[in-house]
């Protein structure tokens, strides 16, 4: 089993030039790309392996609630499709 814990960006995350703060939502597009890549790597380098990806994903996928942008849910199923892994808590 291969465990990849995360912490997406969230609304107003600056991201890691505090000179030149990101706009809002601009370092989630920019992680979930960067973690998608790292997923489908873990996914190609331990094709055996059951792949858990856990923590705050800082987009709600489907249910009542609503947090993140529709770009960014796309983003985020999208990378997760990418990897063969499914959000076990979306709710639509």
């Amino acid at each position: 089993m291969v465990v990849y814990g995360t912490v997406l960006p969230w609304q107003h995350d600056a991201g890691p030039d505090k000179a030149h703060p990101a706009p809002g939502w601009a370092e989630f597009a920019r992680v979930v790309l960067e973690q998608g890549a790292e997923w489908l790597e873990l996914r190609t380098r331990f094709p055996d392996a059951t792949l858990v990806v856990a923590g705050d994903l800082n987009q709600n996928l489907g249910g009542p609630h609503y947090y993140g942008t529709s770009a960014g849910r796309s983003a985020l199923r999208s990378a997760l499709a990418g990897a063969g892994l499914a959000c076990l808590t979306e709710t639509d």
